[in-house]
């Protein structure tokens, strides 16, 4: 494991991302919450889940939750549900997007006033901001 960038959770194991979803219990987040700890697995592990051990990580959550779903739930649409909000999903847990340009911003901040009264590297910079936010 590589050390994991401040802009999300080390999440060493799939049945830690379980744990994490479902630690307030079951609820309107919990799927986007676990998908947001997959993320951040990948982060952690630097490699992305292939399909097959995306759909067994969620069949681990399923056996978690099970006891807190409702006795009518289906499993296929609970998955295709997880597939979807994971598709949808680009940030890993524990990252603040709003924090990170915060950041960012102080950052690219202290180097304009490296560029003080160089009107065009100042422009430049601020050019060069726009791009990354």
């Amino acid at each position: 494991m590589k050390d994991v960038p401040p802009l999300a959770a080390s999440v060493k194991t799939l049945q830690e991302a379980v744990q994490l979803s479902l630690k307030d219990g079951l609820n309107s987040d919990c799927l986007f919450i676990f998908a947001r700890a997959i993320k951040a697995f990948e982060i952690t592990h630097d490699r992305r889940l292939p399909l097959a051990e995306l759909q067994a990580a969620f069949a681990q959550w399923w056996n978690a939750a099970k006891p807190h779903l409702p006795p009518d739930a289906e499993f296929d649409e609970w998955r295709f549900d997880f597939e979807d909000t994971f598709a949808k999903t680009h940030a890993p847990l524990g990252s603040n997007s709003l924090e990170d340009t915060t950041r960012l911003a102080q950052r690219l901040g202290a180097v304009s006033n490296l560029f003080a009264g160089r009107r065009r590297a100042r422009a430049d910079l601020v050019a060069c901001a726009a791009v990354v936010l």
